[in-house]
């Protein structure tokens, strides 16, 4: 990859770079997705399956881009408004995840379950890991071709990092003490922070962000 273009684009009219990125993204997070989903089943954890909602809403929003970007190509002159559309189903999206995890939580706290905290980790650890790649994935692009979709979807992801990042914490927590209240703490903590600081933000993107074309100098 050079300059985060693929190998195989050879001209602007020709660059489905961005396309390929979010192909490659989906790939990676629905692998993870099946893997918190199944990890959160096996070990008890709110706070995994909280992980994976979260994920399971960007691959969603994986899907609403890729349509976003074939019909951007198809009529460039409505590229902004595309952009947007899927930016705000991205949003509704999370809103959606935010509150159910939230619903969620108050069970169970309500009804406790016991966690399987090594289960937790290892699965929390795989995800944070493809959560880096796809970051990785999102880095290599320069900043004049970061759109409001480019944006969104790295926001989404670096969000969903960090959650990794705190079910992993929990996860040795909860191993440390035996202090299963800590799953449903960590999940209640991932749904504040998708609906009160990560919603708003990204709603502010919508509003103040310029859309641009996935182009830039070809080398």
């Amino acid at each position: 990859m050079n300059n985060g273009h693929f190998n195989n684009c050879v001209t602007p009219y020709d660059c489905w770079c961005e396309a390929q990125r979010y192909w490659i993204a989906l790939w990676v997070t629905l692998s993870v997705l099946m893997g918190e989903t199944l990890g959160g089943f096996f070990s008890g954890s709110l706070a995994l399956l909280s992980d994976a909602v979260h994920v399971a809403v960007d691959s969603k929003y994986i899907i609403v881009s890729l349509v976003v970007v074939y019909l951007s190509k198809q009529a460039k002159h409505k590229d902004t408004f595309y952009r947007k559309i899927g930016a705000y189903i991205g949003l509704a999206l999370l809103i959606i995840g935010g509150l159910w995890i939230l619903n969620e939580s108050y069970e169970r706290f309500s009804n406790p379950r016991k966690i399987v905290s090594a289960i937790m980790f290892w699965v929390a650890l795989a995800g944070l890991l493809g959560n880096l790649f796809v970051l990785w994935l999102l880095k290599s692009v320069p900043k004049e071709d970061q759109n409001i979709t480019h944006k969104f979807f790295n926001a989404h992801v670096l969000s969903d990092f960090f959650m990794s990042v705190a079910v992993v914490f929990s996860a040795i927590f909860i191993w440390a003490t035996d202090l299963q209240v800590m799953d449903p703490i960590t999940s209640t903590i991932v749904a504040m922070y998708m609906l009160f600081h990560l919603t708003p933000h990204l709603y502010k993107e919508i509003k103040t962000g310029e859309t641009k074309c996935c182009h830039s100098d070809h080398s």
